[in-house]
């Protein structure tokens, strides 16, 4: 989610914005105008096609370690939705680390499931981490 208009050329949010469905999925931060979760819906029609996905950890304090999962919704239009992780990595560092993972072949995703990058264990005290992927989508 972003702030789109005028209005957002001049200034961001001033509190927070969610996106609530039966829970919260998104939010976006005060005075950030955008949100910061590595998610994606592939739309009706099309065939998402996963050709990368990079993260980083950064810590000043020694031994920080992060496990990050890239998952989906499988058999989300058969209504039997749960999620699968489709790819998982760590990462560790005494300072900073990065990791670039292209995907060959290209990591498929059907029409209509949610994918999303999620930390899923945190082994030191609060490090920053980011996370992107890149997908490429083509018409059924």
């Amino acid at each position: 989610m972003h702030i789109d208009g005028a209005a957002s050329r001049i200034t961001n949010n001033v509190g927070i914005i969610s996106a609530t469905l039966t829970t919260i999925q998104a939010t976006i931060p005060a005075g950030l105008g955008q949100t910061l979760d590595a998610k994606f819906t592939i739309p009706r029609n099309k065939t998402g096609y996963m050709t990368a996905f990079a993260a980083s950890i950064y810590k000043g304090a020694v031994g920080s370690l992060a496990d990050l999962t890239i998952k989906q919704t499988k058999f989300a239009q058969s209504g039997s939705a749960g999620s699968v992780t489709e790819h998982y990595t760590s990462l560790a560092t005494d300072g900073s680390s990065h990791i670039h993972h292209p995907f060959r072949p290209y990591k498929v995703f059907e029409q209509e499931v949610d994918i999303w990058m999620r930390v899923e264990a945190v082994y030191s005290a609060s490090p920053e981490i980011t996370g992107a992927f890149d997908l490429i989508l083509v018409d059924n």
